[in-house]
């Protein structure tokens, strides 16, 4: 598999007016290619309905902290549920 890494960058900062092409310079931490290839093939050995789960779950978990007062409520019944500690806000 090959990630186009100079079409990737240009659409991740077409907003920003910051051009980007072969020749730009790009720092990348340690182990990003482990860790990104270690991702798809993750991936690619989950059936679908997993990985979308999986996809879904992280979202609620990210946004419902700042959602409504009903997503919220999910949220804290979802921590709950699995033992976790719901710090007050």
């Amino acid at each position: 598999m090959y990630i186009d890494w100079v079409d990737y960058m240009s659409r991740l900062f077409a907003n920003a007016a910051v051009p980007i092409n072969e020749e730009t310079e790009v720092l990348t931490p340690t182990g990003l290619a482990t860790l990104l290839y270690g991702v798809l093939n993750w991936v690619n050995m989950n059936k679908p309905e997993t990985v979308k789960n999986f996809v879904l779950l992280r979202v609620f978990l990210y946004l419902a902290p700042d959602s409504d007062a009903k997503t919220r409520a999910a949220f804290e019944d979802y921590y709950r549920g699995i033992n976790l500690a719901l710090l007050p806000r």
